[in-house]
């Protein structure tokens, strides 16, 4: 899903947050879906899968 189209979807009214958090509000739309797409591993192994990079080839 493409960033543009969650940022449209916060910024609706009433649905953009308020305070500055430490995970800004597509991050967490991202980790939800992912949470969703893979129900059987933990919240951590989730996330980290998430914000994985892959390593350049040697």
């Amino acid at each position: 899903m493409p960033r543009r189209v969650l940022d449209a979807a916060i910024a609706a009214p009433e649905c953009r947050e308020r305070r500055v958090r430490k995970l800004p509000a597509h991050v967490v739309v991202y980790l939800l879906i992912a949470l969703c797409l893979f129900p059987d591993d933990d919240d951590e192994e989730v996330a980290e899968t998430l914000t994985a990079t892959s390593s350049p080839p040697c």
